[in-house]
């Protein structure tokens, strides 16, 4: 078996002069004496997060409230024109058919006013109706009348009817 060449490695550029010591060619890292101490456990860190949670989250409604803002202030201007639009079109209406609200309203209590008049007149006639009916009954006695008598005769005009009954009629329902 033959040897492995070897492959060479490319060198790392020198990091430029700044004034540090030179560490053989490694990354320099940031200084890290204001950081604390690997497995540190701030107190306060879990109240920090959460009132960065509840930041976010008030941005986050805020967003959607202004989104809503938005859309109700397009609502309200549709409103608005749809209200000049109708208004428009009511005063072109009134304009076409020559009649206004307040001739409308004098137009209404007019017939209101005839209606009333006419029912009062239909009372007093009917008053005087039932007064001559009332007069009359007091000048003419009404003769007797046997009731009896006019039942039997009623009843003898139905029995005398001995007519036969339709087919349908006798056949009764129909079964199936």
């Amino acid at each position: 078996m033959a040897p492995t060449p070897k492959i060479p490695t490319p060198k790392m550029p020198e990091p430029p002069a700044t004034g540090r010591p030179n560490n053989g060619g490694q990354a320099q890292l940031p200084r890290t004496h204001n950081l604390p101490p690997a497995g540190y456990h701030n107190e306060y860190a879990d109240e920090a997060a959460r009132a960065a949670q509840r930041y976010y989250e008030q941005v986050n409604q805020i967003a959607d409230l202004t989104r809503q803002l938005d859309e109700w202030r397009g609502r309200a201007l549709a409103a608005e024109q749809d209200i000049a639009r109708l208004e428009n079109r009511l005063h072109d209406e009134q304009q076409h058919h020559g009649l206004t609200r307040e001739e409308l309203v004098k137009e209404r209590d007019e017939y209101k006013n005839r209606l009333l008049a006419l029912v009062a007149q239909f009372h007093v006639a009917g008053d005087v109706i039932l007064k001559a009916i009332d007069t009359a009954t007091k000048i003419v006695p009404t003769p007797k009348v046997d009731m009896r008598a006019l039942a039997n005769e009623i009843d003898k005009d139905f029995a005398e009817v001995d007519e036969p009954l339709p087919s349908i009629v006798a056949r009764g329902p129909a079964t199936e």
